[in-house]
């Protein structure tokens, strides 16, 4: 397997780690509805896990429907047209350890 140029990866990260960044505010902004979140959570599960506040339990829903959506953008954004091509041919882990 070819070796990944680092040099590569950190010029492309640098060049567009805030274009990652404004797309999560703006899915946030655009995309979030408070009330369809909650309609989706078993509040009970909550209530094992010990969340005793509110804001505890809000945090808790915005984290669990975040994270899914943030590993999509961030697929997105790790997978750019012109870097190595072992990234594209399913070596995506094995690549992004070295």
């Amino acid at each position: 397997m070819k070796k990944l140029d680092l040099n590569q990866i950190y010029e492309y990260v640098e060049g567009h780690i805030s274009i990652f960044h404004q797309k999560r505010l703006d899915y946030i902004k655009n995309k979030v509805d408070l009330l369809k979140i909650l309609k989706q959570k078993n509040p009970y599960l909550f209530k094992a896990k010990n969340v005793l506040t509110a804001q505890d339990l809000i945090k808790g829903f915005l984290d669990a429907f975040l994270q899914s959506q943030e590993e999509t953008l961030f697929g997105n954004f790790i997978e750019p047209k012109n870097l190595d091509r072992s990234l594209k041919k399913g070596r995506k882990k094995q690549a992004l350890l070295v």
